[in-house]
């Protein structure tokens, strides 16, 4: 295993980012370390010998402690690594979940409008959450940590596993009403199919790659989106893998069904495919989305449109079926936004037309503009160097209220 991998990124990574910019690579090497924190050190006991992480130290030194997460009023404008949302039907309010940093999680229960920090049982950063259904949630993190609440994530609980380890579980994924998995660094699966209570963790193949998103078509098929070009694919809910052969050598951090037929899969620099992953031999489209940005989150809107989140404060969208619809991606239009402060964006969720957004910064909430709802994207370009009264007004910022004390 190369050296330069200790820091989550392959040699193909370095070498592809560092042909762009040395900014580049410091900002994508910096969110990936803040994700992995002790696997940027050692893999495998080697020894530390990546400049890249150099700036990235003081970041790490925040990660990867135990105990109780602390009561932080600032907590949603702190590092915060994923979010997620639901809307129970039956008594019409949506929850939203964000975690991040130190353990901290932070839980709304009317949409958004008022924010209160839960007890979580753990300093150690989580990495990804997810709903199981209106009151069971999942959470993973750093040290193969497994935190689960049954209140709609007011209170949480941590799960203990048969295995210790120091490396970080990185998504977290439902399959059914009881079956969950969770992947990490060094090719680690877990599996729950009592939604959560226990798990079974093992190693999906024999390599150590960091394995990055779960990417499910249906509760059967599933890929896995990991580091230097490795993805796999199971047809039977996660229990087998077999792994995929795809035109690219960098990471791959995110994806996308978008179609039983398409999946796209974006990674470093911009880099994105468009295939069939569950053909004997897959054939790939490269995917052109005029940026040079690493991509770490997508996701889907009602009207169809596709919104990924990155490096640099990057937020783009482009309308799904011109994907499906185009044999050449050089083509396509897109709608390029980016934050003022250029601060990372890790994740995004999306709930009726309110994009949430977590990274460097924090929390924040926008509306979709109803020119980009109700009209083509094509007719509107924003390069993400134009920071004007245009792109300002594009996406509405939404204020939230935060009660700085701790659920009990």
């Amino acid at each position: 295993m190369n050296p330069m991998l200790h820091i989550g990124l392959s040699k193909n990574d370095l070498f592809d980012v560092l042909s762009h910019s040395v900014t580049q690579l410091m900002r994508a090497a910096r969110l990936v370390c803040l994700r992995l924190s002790h696997s940027c050190f050692t893999r495998r006991r080697r020894t530390f010998r990546s400049i890249a992480t150099i700036s990235t130290i003081p970041f790490l030194m925040l990660c990867a402690t135990h105990g109780n997460a602390s009561s932080y009023p600032n907590v949603p404008h702190s590092l915060l690594l994923d979010v997620t949302t639901r809307t129970d039907p039956a008594h019409a309010t949506t929850h939203v979940v964000a975690v991040g940093q130190r353990g901290h999680i932070i839980v709304s229960a009317d949409a958004g409008q008022h924010f209160e920090q839960a007890v979580s049982n753990t300093q150690n950063t989580l990495t990804s959450v997810c709903f199981f259904n209106e009151q069971i949630l999942l959470a993973v993190g750093h040290n193969l940590t497994i935190i689960r609440s049954e209140d709609g994530g007011k209170q949480w609980h941590t799960i203990a596993l048969d295995k210790s380890d120091t490396v970080p579980f990185l998504d977290v994924h439902p399959l059914s009403e009881r079956v969950a998995l969770a992947v990490g660094a060094y090719g680690y699966v877990a599996r729950t199919e009592d939604a959560g209570k226990t798990w079974q963790v093992r190693l999906s193949t024999q390599e150590d790659f960091h394995l990055n998103a779960i990417i499910s078509l249906d509760s059967n098929r599933l890929i896995l989106a990991g580091e230097s070009g490795h993805v796999y694919r199971s047809t039977d809910q996660g229990i087998t893998w077999t792994p995929i052969e795809i035109p690219y050598t960098g990471s791959l951090f995110t994806g996308l069904f978008l179609s039983p037929q398409q999946v796209l899969l974006l990674g470093l620099r911009g880099n994105g495919l468009i295939g069939n992953p569950f053909l004997d031999e897959p054939s790939w489209q490269y995917l052109n989305l005029k940026s040079q940005n690493t991509w770490f989150d997508v996701a889907e809107d009602k009207r169809g449109y596709l919104w990924m989140v990155g490096a640099a404060g990057q937020l783009q969208s482009v309308e799904k079926a011109s994907l499906l619809n185009t044999s050449n991606t050089d083509t396509l239009q897109t709608i390029h936004l980016a934050r003022p402060d250029r601060k990372d964006l890790a994740a995004l969720d999306i709930q009726n037309q309110t994009i949430w957004t977590v990274g460097e910064a924090g929390l924040h909430q926008y509306s979709l503009p109803n020119t980009l709802i109700n009209h083509p994207l094509t007719a509107q370009q924003i390069t993400a160097q134009q920071i004007t009264a245009q792109q300002k007004s594009a996406l509405k910022e939404i204020p939230f209220s935060f009660i700085s004390s701790m659920s009990h």
